[in-house]
């Protein structure tokens, strides 16, 4: 039994998210000595830079919908499960214990633990995917680093890209953050942007941060408000933005 939900055709992408500029199609590209063009990484390239990132865009996100969307909707409805599943531990604990009591309780627990650990992985995994697609676009459009801050629609001063970026690395290297205080240069880019998002203030060298354990649901649930249709949708206006300004 297949567990992948049904890939989004390239058209309805296309059409959902308004992208015009993939619609005529691209041709293959043909170097000076001949050759058919590639990209950095050893597709073929097809159109100039702006058409070639947005369909590689398109392509790499579609093919990555079915998980992503499994993935958030165990996201949206562990938080109302666990709550569910400590409401009833409360009515085990306070009977009177015997051994099934007990045996029930510490089922209660093992459950409750796995969707405290689930949900900040599967919110992880969206993110870093979402970042890899993300990073590869701005290199395939040779997009400024300017750009890739300020393009719209931004979160708090910082742009959808940025935002992914940042909690990417928290993702990554949140157990490191942990032991290093004041945090190092490069962790202080991501973490400003994150207390941002957030809206949590920070010492300037963010000394003491809060930030020391997965950020990553906390700051999908401000990037998609809770639906996985607002996610898609601002992280494909960006990558528009992306491409008028490039």
């Amino acid at each position: 039994m297949s567990a992948i939900m049904k890939v989004p055709s390239y058209d309805e992408v296309v059409r959902t998210y308004q992208l015009e500029i993939v619609k005529p199609g691209g041709d293959f590209k043909v170097t000076a000595t001949g050759d058919l063009e590639l990209t950095r990484d050893g597709d073929l390239k097809l159109g100039n830079d702006k058409f070639n990132a947005m369909f590689r865009l398109v392509q790499g996100w579609r093919f990555n919908a079915p998980a992503l969307e499994i993935l958030f909707n165990f996201i949206v409805c562990a938080s109302e499960e666990q709550q569910k599943l400590e409401s009833e531990r409360e009515t085990v604990f306070s009977s009177d214990f015997d051994e099934s009591s007990v045996q029930k309780y510490h089922e209660f627990q093992d459950k409750i633990g796995a969707y405290e650990y689930s949900s900040p992985a599967y919110a992880g995994a969206i993110i870093v995917t979402l970042n890899n697609l993300l990073i590869r676009f701005k290199e395939d459009l040779k997009a400024s680093q300017d750009n890739w801050k300020e393009c719209a629609p931004l979160i708090e001063g910082c742009s959808v890209g940025s935002v992914i970026e940042a909690t990417a690395n928290n993702f990554r290297h949140y157990n490191e953050w942990k032991t290093t205080d004041p945090p190092t240069r490069q962790q202080l880019r991501s973490i400003r942007i994150i207390a941002a998002v957030l809206r949590e203030p920070i010492q300037p060298d963010a000394a003491r941060h809060p930030f020391r354990r997965n950020m990553c649901p906390d700051v999908l649930e401000v990037l998609s408000s809770g639906s996985y249709d607002i996610l898609n949708r601002n992280v494909f206006e960006f990558a528009k933005n992306m491409v008028q300004c490039a």
